[in-house]
């Protein structure tokens, strides 16, 4: 079979991280595109030197290291800052991302998703073979962000309306994952949609 390639999306909170856990247990291999930041952004890597020539030290850590929380705080609130951090990370983290879509190509997989919450927004579609949605009730994804994140209600909401709306992204998704009910229902969910994209050549 050919090796097929998912680009995973979907609004913050809404479950995207368990989707993916899903489709490794049942046998994808599966890259973070959030993780692929973190290393990026390591201090002396070149992102790093940029977002702190962009942004200026007060958003490293006492070790140097990015201040991801009080960054993020920054680009949820200022459009411009959001804007100025993506031109900084989107490209670096993409190449690599393709260079290790490319290393588990040669190593045999069948499927590999990547896991990336903004392919949509920037319109990176065409590498993908399929392109799926999470797509997660608003009340479900405040909750979630409140208790895994410490947010008020307001802050939430706030968040969230910085992102695509749900409903704009299915425009370009080739499957819609309902994230409505338990974790069981969800992971079933996963099932069926791996079993028919590995029956198909």
């Amino acid at each position: 079979m050919k090796m097929k390639l998912i680009g995973l999306v979907g609004n913050i909170a809404s479950g995207k991280s368990l989707v993916a856990a899903y489709l490794k247990e049942f046998g994808a291999a599966v890259l973070d595109a959030d993780q692929i930041s973190r290393e990026l952004m390591e201090k002396d890597m070149p992102i790093w030197r940029e977002i702190v020539s962009a942004f200026g030290s007060s958003y490293l850590m006492p070790d140097s290291s990015i201040d991801r929380k009080k960054l993020g705080e920054l680009i949820f609130g200022d459009e411009e800052a959001r804007r100025r951090l993506n031109q900084i990370t989107h490209p670096k983290i993409l190449a690599e991302a393709e260079r290790q879509i490319e290393d588990l190509r040669l190593g045999g997989y069948g499927v590999v998703v990547l896991e990336a919450a903004l392919l949509i927004e920037i319109g990176y579609l065409d590498l993908f073979d399929e392109v799926w949605l999470v797509k997660t009730p608003k009340e479900q994804i405040y909750a979630y962000m409140m208790k895994r994140d410490h947010l008020t209600l307001e802050e939430a909401k706030s968040r969230l309306a910085v992102q695509r709306p749900a409903e704009e992204q299915e425009k370009s998704a080739h499957r819609v994952i309902e994230n409505n009910g338990t974790a069981k229902d969800l992971k079933q969910k996963i099932s069926d949609a791996y079993r028919e994209l590995t029956s198909t050549k």
